[in-house]
């Protein structure tokens, strides 16, 4: 952000680059990314639209996260927690940070790969990585047809029959 061409002044990139901090304590604790309405307060409070940073949208925070994480924190740690526990011995406290290093890994990795599939096989040219908080809004004839699809997996020897025969299909 310290380097966007739309800063003019010295006393305004000094202003963008002290926000470093706050912006890596939001990003670290998942927060910018993740959750709608920090983001926004974050860009109003400190003028840093989506609109003119391009790093500033919730994809690209999220996507960036995902990839630091994946390879500057989880990869990392697994191999310093092995290595210096091979030396010594496993402890409880090794154990587990393996374990959530590992699972931190794996969702990670599953979030690049789904991605990947989406963007190189699918031929997406913008997929999205980063899950949604706001629910999607189904038009009425969807919201119908995925309740009957749902009542149906739940009793499906109950076919919504009517008193002329006819079934939910028809």
């Amino acid at each position: 952000m310290g380097q966007h061409s739309d800063i003019r002044t010295g006393s305004e990139r000094c202003k963008k680059i002290g926000l470093s901090f706050i912006f890596a304590l939001a990003m670290q604790s998942k927060l910018l990314s993740g959750v709608d309405v920090i983001h926004h307060k974050f860009c109003v409070r400190f003028n840093a639209p989506d609109v003119k940073f391009n790093l500033m949208t919730r994809e690209n925070l999220y996507r960036i996260q995902t990839l630091l994480e994946l390879f500057l924190l989880t990869v990392p740690m697994m191999i310093v927690v092995s290595s210096v526990s091979n030396a010594l011995e496993w402890s409880v406290l090794a154990r587990l940070a393996i374990v959530f290093s590992a699972a931190m890994f794996a969702k990670n990795l599953s979030v690049v790969t789904i991605f990947a599939i989406r963007k190189f096989i699918d031929g997406a040219d913008d997929p999205p990585m980063r899950p949604r908080t706001s629910l999607q809004k189904m038009s009425r004839v969807e919201l119908e047809a995925f309740n009957h699809m749902q009542s149906y997996l739940i009793e499906p020897h109950d076919d919504g029959v009517d008193n002329e025969g006819n079934t939910t299909v028809h």
